[in-house]
């Protein structure tokens, strides 16, 4: 198979880590082929069929997003592992959503899957998987069910793929994927590749402040000026390209329409990308004197309001997700090892708009009097006694429980 070249600059920059000692018999463009054919058959076995894509066109938006999340003086400072370890990180976050029709056929044999299986309505959030079964067969509610599993666990998955410690949540002897994954990488050095595994998992997850997880500066190999990494900045940059890579790019138009959906949220996820058409910064180019061009803006057409509402909670989530990832960098570029490394986004706003609606601002005013009237006066308690009772009743709660508090403390 010939090697495709390299068509973005971060993964042109990543692939000049094989100029260094311990990573010159890694190549990177050869990886690329190989991941794209395995990033292809997810959705093969009929688990995520129903998904987003998942394949090399997202590696490649995100890859994209890259350009402009990352800051012109931290893409000068970034060393060859350190881009390396980001575009590798793209490449394989979500490899771990690969099922076999073997691993499938042999899922009851995995005890982890079969305890969720069992505790699945056991808790609040699980009646949301039980609602969206409704309108299934049998045999889409059990592919449903290992595939919401797998979704939830697959950031555990392919960092175990990735370092070759295989827990007993999954059964590697059926996924011919995992021997492929660790064959590929086996050139790198196992510092680097740890990392790795650390940063694909760091997606779904929230302690990126852990220093000893997401080290500012981490020699993995011996030339001390290009083989280090951040490996946190790493993981920054992974969860920020995921997040936004949002645009009906996504979402074509003829697999919409080729793919029979029996899941209301999958119809959802769609309609919301398909009218995404831009998510980029604000002005032409981000101005360190102008903070409102550190505001990721995410911009969308509509026809009908149901995938707008979705559109719109999910970019409340973004813009929290961003100024996490803000806090964490900053705090970052407060030590010497972090103070190259910027992020300069302050959060996600949108201008969404509904086909035929004209965009206007509204404005709320609280009628302090009515509401206070309304607390207090005779339109909550006709009868005044009953106030008065009210009020002794939570006298007595109070002191209740400052009693029962004290007894406890001696």
């Amino acid at each position: 198979m010939p090697n495709t070249p390299l068509p973005s600059l971060p993964e042109q920059k990543a692939d000049e880590a094989r100029q260094l000692p311990s990573f010159r018999d890694f190549s990177l463009p050869g990886f690329r082929d190989h991941i794209t054919e395995l990033l292809g058959m997810i959705g093969h076995a009929g688990i995520f069929q129903t998904y987003t894509r998942h394949d090399i066109t997202h590696i490649d938006a995100m890859l994209g997003l890259l350009k402009w999340i990352v800051p012109p003086q931290t893409k000068d400072k970034m060393t060859p592992a350190d881009w390396l370890l980001t575009v590798l990180a793209i490449y394989l976050h979500d490899l771990g959503m690969l099922v076999t029709q073997q691993e499938f056929d042999q899922r009851m044999s995995n005890s982890a899957y079969r305890s969720w299986l069992e505790n699945l309505n056991r808790e609040d959030g699980d009646r949301d998987y039980l609602a969206r079964t409704k309108r299934m067969t049998p045999d889409e509610q059990d592919r449903f069910f290992f595939q919401e599993y797998v979704r939830l666990y697959h950031a555990t998955r392919i960092r175990e793929w990735i370092t070759n410690s295989h827990s007993r949540q999954w059964s590697p002897e059926f996924n011919g994927a995992v021997a492929e994954v660790h064959r590929l990488l086996s050139s790198l050095p196992s510092r680097f590749r740890e990392h790795l595994g650390t940063v694909c998992e760091s997606h779904h997850l929230d302690d990126l402040e852990d220093p000893v997880r997401f080290p500012l500066f981490a020699l993995v190999g011996t030339y001390r000026e290009q083989e280090s990494v951040n490996v946190q900045y790493a993981a920054i940059l992974l969860r920020t390209a995921d997040l936004l890579h949002v645009t009906r790019d996504r979402t074509p138009s003829v697999m919409f329409k080729l793919i029979k959906f029996t899941d209301p949220k999958g119809v959802s996820e769609w309609e919301k990308q398909r009218a995404t058409f831009s998510v980029t910064h604000r002005g032409r180019k981000l101005d360190p004197d102008d903070p409102t061009t550190a505001e990721i803006l995410v911009e969308a057409d509509f026809t009908e309001e149901r995938p707008l509402f979705a559109l719109q909670e999910y970019i409340v989530y973004a813009n929290a997700q961003v100024e996490q990832s803000k806090r964490w960098a900053d705090k970052s570029q407060e030590k010497r090892d972090g103070k190259d490394y910027c992020f300069p986004w302050r959060g996600v706003t949108g201008d969404v708009r509904l086909e035929g609606v004209r965009p206007h601002k509204l404005k709320f005013e609280l009628d302090r009097g009515r509401l206070l009237d309304l607390l207090v006066g005779h339109t909550l308690y006709n009868d005044p006694t009953v106030a008065i009772r009210e009020l002794l009743q939570n006298a007595i709660d109070a002191a209740t429980g400052a009693i029962s508090t004290c007894a406890r403390q001696h």
